[in-house]
């Protein structure tokens, strides 16, 4: 009988190794929206009442 030396992973596909994963995507967008707003506010002056 001959053995089996490699394991499937999860549903049958590889693990990711590294590089870009979609939440970094995720992320960035949503730093980058925070500090448009922060640099808007900064730059309008609302003055606390926003």
């Amino acid at each position: 009988m001959p053995e089996v030396t490699a394991e499937p992973t999860a549903q049958g596909r590889e693990a990711p190794r590294g590089g870009r994963q979609p939440y970094h995507t995720l992320w960035a967008m949503l730093l980058g929206g925070w500090l448009f707003s922060y640099a808007d506010r900064t730059i309008t002056g609302c003055g606390g009442r926003c």
